[in-house]
């Protein structure tokens, strides 16, 4: 093989490299978000209705969840 075809292989090698790596670091990223956002709902009570001692009720707030009032 040529030294031109080498660079070539090598050059698109790490392109395919670099690829890899940016989209692991984006779906590394992503998924840790939506944890981290379903752990804060989970924490605040999102969705959950409290009975209080006088009969009233208390719903859990919800963080970035425009479709629960």
């Amino acid at each position: 093989m040529t030294t031109r075809r080498l660079r070539h292989r090598r050059r698109e090698a790490v392109r395919i490299r670099v690829i890899e790596v940016t989209a692991n670091i984006a779906l590394g990223s992503l998924t840790g978000i939506l944890v981290a956002w379903l752990g804060i709902n989970w924490i605040t009570g999102c969705g959950d209705t409290t009975r209080t001692i006088d009969g009233t009720y208390i719903h859990g707030e919800c963080v970035l969840v425009p479709w629960v009032k």
